[in-house]
């Protein structure tokens, strides 16, 4: 998460205390993320595969295993399916076709991409975040004859954030689950909106269930809620594990 660094300079009139803090938590976010191992399982070639891209909420960075992420989530429901994962910490939107080139060539059931995050941070003009996200989902959506998209939470909520800041971040969050939403309509992908206002915001509201101890990424908690919602609205894992092909495929 080095992407809140550069936010600690507009945190200078709040305070040294306030600064530091936010810097050093920041950094262990950092660190966190750099420990992380994404989630993955290879079976037989011949059974259906999963891929998964995007950013650390993709890699399950702050669950307490690899299993407990999202993906783990899934390969549990659905014991014979095949999970490949390129997402990697720090990734924005214009990482997204990158990832999917890196993957192995073979049929895909379904792609799950969960991705923002990083952009709202790094203040992504509204323009290139419309234009790398439409770039993002129809690269997903060629890849698979499933793909569901999934956009980060409100940053605005997260605990080590202080005001005035939460507001700003919340309306970069916004954009980009704006300029997600727009590309998956244009494109017909499910999407699955975790952006909620803070006076709103079920994250926000408990952040010790929902948070990791850096206080930046989602616990194990929050990643079984996330998994939850996902699957009660696409059912990915049922149609995974029930068919072993996505309908359609």
């Amino acid at each position: 998460m080095s992407a809140l660094l550069p936010w600690a300079a507009a945190l200078a009139g709040c305070g040294l205390g306030r600064l530091l803090l936010f810097g050093h938590e920041a950094r262990r976010a950092r660190r966190l993320a750099a420990d992380a191992i994404a989630y993955e399982r290879i079976l037989d070639d011949a059974g259906p595969a999963l891929l998964v891209v995007g950013d650390s909420l993709s890699v399950g960075v702050g669950a307490h295993r690899p299993e407990h992420s999202v993906a783990g989530r899934i390969a549990r429901a659905c014991p014979d399916l095949t999970v490949v994962n390129r997402a990697r910490c720090g990734a924005r939107l214009a990482d997204v076709p990158s990832q999917l080139e890196a993957a192995p060539s073979r049929r895909w059931d379904a792609v799950l991409m969960t991705i923002g995050g990083n952009d709202a941070l790094a203040r992504t003009p509204d323009a290139v975040l419309a234009r790398d996200a439409r770039r993002a989902v129809a690269a997903v959506s060629a890849v698979a004859p499933r793909a569901v998209v999934t956009t980060s939470a409100n940053v605005g909520g997260v605990p080590i954030v202080p005001w005035p800041l939460t507001r700003v971040l919340e309306a970069r969050s916004r954009a980009v689950r704006d300029a997600l939403h727009a590309a998956c309509d244009a494109h017909r992908v499910e999407f699955v909106d975790f952006f909620r206002p803070l006076e709103r915001d079920p994250f926000a509201r408990d952040p010790e269930l929902f948070f990791g101890p850096d206080g930046v990424h989602p616990s194990t908690a929050c990643y079984e809620l996330c998994f939850r919602v996902i699957e009660a609205r696409t059912g990915l894992a049922s149609a995974l594990g029930a068919s072993g092909r996505v309908a359609g495929s």
